[in-house]
């Protein structure tokens, strides 16, 4: 299922809109080893860095290193989530994360390798006035599962470093806020209050802790109650209310040190703006952490939820900025096309989440409550 227009219609400014239009392009030539397209949409001084398989020059040798290099798979999955992009006359700079799952499956059995990463792309006008992809940066951050696929193909994940491997995306040069600090067009106030959230988790998770004050509140308050137990290591500060920002970034430091590198996804199922606050009904999505679950023949083509925050929002001198999150785990199957990109109920006109309480949001069924 094709949301593209949905997400279109969203976005305020014709850049934004374009960007968005062909970073989904992208994603999908990606997923279906697409070359026409890719040459379609690539500049011709495009330039590729990848941690999977290294640095390239030239379309041939871009196209080749986005190619699915393992055998023939019967479900390809590539979803992404948290795409933010800036932009002003003729340059843009875009961030998404990604996450897929690539499978074999027959009658009985499914043998996943599943897989996320966060991607940076950078965008030029061409002569014609068109834009075009000039730089692509990808960082591989999970792997998971059968990827024996790959294995003598891409550099995976060496599980004792930082990162993983040496970082492709650096924050400090990087990040689309900080490339282009003069973003030529205006946001509505519900694309500014989503975006808050993702900015913040881009910033959690490329280690960037001191910049995490420009979106919480000075009173900020979460709760982690209800995850006590719930985290993979059980010596985290887990299950706790923190109140204040600096607890909150001593919280966010610690657990960074869990895994090489952390993948805040984050999808809204609904939104509510009154005056100057607003709430939102958001999930967490995790491929690759499935808790007591695996994935089958029933499940796989599936979107896998792994966290439902209820989060409050309210302007602070002018600037929106997130007061309070309520943070409650779960797994659920959510049921998803196989080509389907991105999906938010809210921005697609699904499943309206403030009709629902939290105990109904998290309910027993396929959750680890």
């Amino acid at each position: 299922m094709n949301y593209m227009n949905n997400y279109i219609n969203f976005y305020k400014g014709e850049n934004r809109k374009e960007i968005y239009k062909l970073f989904y392009t992208f994603m999908e030539a990606i997923r279906v080893d697409d070359d026409e397209t890719l040459k379609r949409i690539l500049h011709k001084n495009c330039t590729a860095e990848l941690s999977t398989t290294g640095c390239h020059k030239g379309l041939p040798a871009i196209i080749h290193s986005l190619r699915w290099p393992g055998p023939s798979m019967n479900i390809r999955r590539n979803t992404f989530w948290n795409f933010v992009s800036r932009s002003n006359e003729n340059r843009s700079q875009s961030y998404a994360y990604s996450q897929c799952v690539y499978a074999i499956k027959n009658e009985k059995y499914v043998y996943p390798f599943v897989f996320g990463g966060h991607y940076c792309l950078s965008y030029v006008k061409d002569e014609f006035d068109n834009w075009k992809i000039i730089s692509i940066k990808y960082d591989l951050v999970f792997e998971s599962g059968n990827n024996c696929f790959v294995k003598d193909k891409w550099k995976l994940i060496d599980y004792n470093r930082y990162y993983g491997h040496k970082p492709v995306i650096r924050h400090y040069l990087d990040a689309p806020w900080e490339v282009i600090t003069d973003d030529v067009e205006e946001q509505s106030e519900e694309e500014v209050i989503m975006e808050i959230l993702m900015l913040a988790n881009y910033v959690e998770d490329t280690g960037a802790f001191e910049e995490l004050h420009k979106y919480y509140t000075h009173d900020f308050v979460v709760d982690l109650s209800a995850r006590k137990n719930k985290t993979k290591n059980s010596d985290i500060s887990s299950g706790q209310k923190f109140v204040g920002i600096t607890p909150l970034i001593d919280f966010v430091k610690e657990k960074s040190h869990k895994e090489p590198k952390l993948q805040h996804t984050i999808c809204y199922g609904d939104l509510e703006v009154r005056g100057e606050e607003a709430r939102a009904w958001a999930f967490r999505s995790e491929y690759n952490r499935l808790y007591n679950r695996i994935y089958t023949v029933d499940n796989i083509h599936s979107s896998v939820t792994t966290l439902y925050f209820d989060i409050l929002f309210r302007k602070e001198n002018n600037e929106w900025k997130i007061s309070s999150i309520g943070s409650y785990p779960m797994v659920k199957f959510m049921p998803l096309d196989d080509d389907c990109l991105q999906y938010d109920d809210y921005i697609c006109n699904g499943v309206k989440w403030s009709k629902y309480s939290k105990d109904e949001i998290v309910s027993t069924e396929n959750c680890i409550y």
